[in-house]
């Protein structure tokens, strides 16, 4: 009897023992003394375990347990920092990261502490993720940053981070990405991206070139995403929509080649809205007149995408007059069957049914 006992005793605490191990039973607490306690025990655990093998679990679980809890304090700063900013981390810890970090940043105000996580955060998602760990990012950030209200200052600040996420991932990004990024983009803050890109790109430097290319594919992005809006209020928002396609067009004064190809190409994506291409046809029809091909021949195409402008039209005309390259010429000359191709708008011919 007395060996039973014994025994009963000693498997008991061991099965006590294998539950406290475990990191995530710290998630559970009675006192907010115990909770804070907890947390920093989980960010221990999180800081100091080994990144393979059964570390990795180890990790997650009190990563999981520190989101649960939502204590910040030093330790689980730390913690945070090392698994989604620091060396190489597995994608199990990195998700686990992210979404820790979101859960105790939601529980924060708008002071220096969730400024601290949010700038983690924004350091995180600048090197090449999964999409798994893009995903819990884009979360986090979303759940926790726009409980606030925010300045402009602040909007850009995570606006620049995005797009210089977006510029290195080599994985399709998740739509909880486009979401965040889309809630944050006004025509204020993609306009005020632009302007201090174009400001860097003045250096020729290749990096700050491709910023420049980054934040026009913003720019022009969130033109085509909230046309229907800006066309509703194009009247009161008239400077600023003038000043956005401006400096779309002034891309082409880099005479960096993707940037001009891109700008080209999406421009006629506003064909339709003759409010926005007015704005932007005449710097688009002057690049037919570029000296190099590759240019030549995307903008001649882009400028017969715009055929209801006058100015579109001319440039056609002379453009069919001088131009020498084949391929350039074959852009004047793509209709079909039952279609007009740009040179018989531009000239203003019309196929009877028996010539089509």
């Amino acid at each position: 009897m007395m060996v039973r006992m014994f025994w009963a005793v000693v498997f008991s605490g061991l099965a006590a023992g294998s539950a406290s191990a475990h990191p995530l039973a710290l998630a559970d607490y009675e006192s907010d003394t115990q909770r804070e306690r907890n947390a920093t025990k989980a960010a221990k655990i999180a800081k100091k375990c080994k990144h393979k093998k059964r570390g990795i679990n180890r990790c997650a679980y009190a990563l999981e347990a520190m989101g649960r809890l939502r204590v910040y304090n030093e330790d689980v700063h730390a913690a945070l920092d090392r698994s989604v900013r620091k060396g190489a981390v597995p994608e199990a810890v990195q998700t686990k990261g992210f979404w820790a970090l979101g859960e105790v940043a939601s529980a924060l105000p708008w002071e220096d502490e969730h400024r601290a996580l949010s700038a983690l955060l924004l350091e995180g998602i600048a090197r090449p993720l999964s999409m798994d760990a893009m995903y819990y990012a884009s979360d986090a950030l979303g759940k926790s940053y726009f409980q606030h209200a925010h300045t402009l200052e602040e909007n850009l600040e995570v606006a620049t981070g995005l797009n210089r996420s977006q510029a290195v991932q080599v994985h399709l990004l998740p739509s909880a990405f486009y979401v965040v990024q889309s809630k944050i983009l006004s025509l204020d803050v993609v306009l005020e991206l632009s302007n201090r890109a174009l400001t860097k790109a003045a250096s020729k430097d290749v990096d700050d070139l491709k910023e420049l290319y980054q934040a026009e594919l913003t720019l022009l992005t969130m033109l085509d995403t909230k046309r229907a809006p800006l066309v509703a209020n194009f009247d009161a928002k008239r400077v600023a929509i003038g000043d956005a396609f401006a400096n779309a067009c002034s891309g082409y004064d880099h005479n960096f080649r993707p940037l001009s190809l891109f700008t080209s190409w999406y421009l006629p994506k506003f064909a339709d809205v003759p409010e926005f291409s007015d704005l932007y046809v005449q710097r688009l029809a002057q690049q037919t007149e570029r000296d190099q091909t590759p240019e030549r021949l995307v903008s001649t195409w882009a400028t017969g995408k715009v055929w209801s402008s006058e100015q579109a039209r001319e440039r056609l005309r002379e453009r069919s007059r001088t131009e020498q390259d084949a391929q350039v010429m074959r852009c004047l000359f793509r209709g079909g069957a039952n279609t007009f191709d740009p040179l018989q708008l531009a000239f203003g011919i019309e196929v009877s049914e028996q010539g089509q």
